[in-house]
């Protein structure tokens, strides 16, 4: 897939035997001249597990510390700045607040109680000509026939609640676990698992248990459906393997990073999801409505000091009221909130809620 970098390509008189950046082609993008020739002269280049370890990597150190600040005004008029911690899934925060979120299955579980089928969906990982997949052409497979079998397994077991976790093998490649809050009759699993490998998974991926069904043992006994799940998400969450850069781990968090990022062209990737029943159980609930207007975003520069991010263009006709609002933060004469008790939020989510001013209910005062 293609990535805008202008800092590591140059024109070229002649095509070369290989794209920048990249050890050899792979045939699901083979492109003509003219096309690579259009490629060049955008400066884009294509993605490897090389070249998104280091990008990768130095995406984890410089959000270390990261702070998003928001600055505004409440109700009655007064100076109020916001402090959120610059969150994102690979953070141990990101751990607790799943965990927690994971634990409003359990009163919906007492009342719903029901056989829990385990089933894990492997693609092939290979291309027709037998070299390895591109990362992402696996990933985009993988969540794509999943789509389909889910609409499979709705037609012969009918609707049923669930949740799905993205794992990585040891080489970097992706397959899912689904946790289905229903049982699966045994005489149709075998017909399941041959539509998997020969209608909804291209070519066969020459694994008989490409679709793999099981029961979970404990079910009988379980207390905690929320912790009996979390024991699966876990495995994705496990940021100590983050210290290995090759690892299998490291590998798919970095190709899940860049396709979800959205100066690129690729189709974003979660680690996990839920039916929509589920989402709704486990959905952050606010009480209390802001009044508070934010005029302002700022993140914190790894080397100290405010970047703004944002500011409302109508606050730029007064600066003197900004550069008040500075001062009495410094001076200690704004309310001043950290972090903000609410959702895991991201800052390109930030920046959407408040220029389409829905700032004032999502944040909180």
């Amino acid at each position: 897939m293609f990535n805008s970098s202008p800092d590591n390509v140059s024109s070229y008189s002649e095509r070369p035997d290989t794209l920048p950046g990249l050890p050899g082609n792979s045939p699901y993008y083979k492109m003509s001249d003219e096309m690579f020739r259009y490629f060049i002269s955008k400066h884009l280049t294509i993605d490897t597990d090389e070249t998104l370890r280091d990008e990768f990597a130095g995406f984890l150190k410089e959000s270390e510390d990261c702070v998003i600040r928001l600055d505004g005004y409440n109700g009655d008029g007064e100076s109020v700045a916001n402090f959120i911690s610059g969150l994102h899934r690979w953070k141990t925060e990101y751990k607790k607040r799943i965990y927690a979120k994971l634990h409003q299955l359990n009163p919906w579980y007492e009342k719903n109680r029901a056989p829990i089928t385990m089933v894990t969906f492997t693609t092939q990982q290979k291309t027709p000509d037998g070299k390895p997949m591109e990362k992402w052409e696996q990933i985009d497979l993988l969540k794509l026939s999943f789509n389909k079998a889910k609409k499979m397994l709705n037609k012969y077991v009918g609707k049923f609640s669930y949740i799905w976790i993205m794992e990585p093998h040891e080489t970097g490649f992706a397959h899912i676990h689904m946790l289905m809050f229903a049982a699966v009759p045994r005489e149709i699993r075998k017909q399941l698992a041959e539509m998997w490998r020969t209608k909804y998974c291209p070519g066969s991926c020459g694994y008989k248990d490409s679709m793999k069904f099981g029961m979970a043992k404990t079910q009988r006994s379980l207390r905690s459906v929320g912790a009996y799940v979390f024991k699966y998400i876990e495995k994705t969450l496990d940021f100590d393997l983050l210290k290995n850069v090759e690892s299998g781990y490291f590998k798919l968090s970095s190709w899940v990073w860049k396709m979800s990022r959205r100066d690129t062209d690729y189709t974003g990737v979660r680690f996990w999801g839920c039916s929509r029943d589920l989402s709704s159980v486990m959905a952050y609930v606010r009480e209390d409505v802001s009044d508070t207007i934010w005029w302002r975003v700022s993140w914190r520069l790894p080397g100290g000091g405010m970047f703004p991010l944002w500011i409302d263009e109508e606050m730029l006709d007064y600066p003197e009221r900004i550069e008040q609002f500075d001062s009495d933060l410094v001076a200690g004469l704004v309310k001043v909130r950290y972090p903000v008790d609410g959702p895991l939020i991201a800052r390109d989510t930030i920046l959407d809620e408040i220029v389409k001013n829905r700032a004032k209910s999502f944040f909180g005062g």
